[in-house]
């Protein structure tokens, strides 16, 4: 058994982008699969900052029943 992300059901490549959702810092995630030119949305995370400590992330996964980077007007490819 290989890792979890790897082979044709994997992410390939990821890029994170800094965003703030409600005053929290988060990240934008894009995976760009092997061949594909363009890096496409993933999930949004929210982090829980408390005293200097990333205490709880959560997570929106970016679907056509729930478009998050939509709502937030983010770009869906980069």
């Amino acid at each position: 058994m290989g890792p979890a992300l790897s082979g044709p059901a994997g992410f390939g490549e990821l890029l994170l982008v800094p965003v703030q959702l409600n005053r929290q810092p988060a990240a934008a995630n894009y995976a760009r699969k092997p061949g594909d030119a363009l890096f496409r949305a993933v999930a949004v995370d929210v982090l829980r900052v408390e005293d200097g400590w990333i205490t709880d992330v959560v997570s929106f996964e970016h679907t056509a029943e729930f478009p998050v980077f939509d709502l937030l007007g983010l770009p869906a490819t980069r």
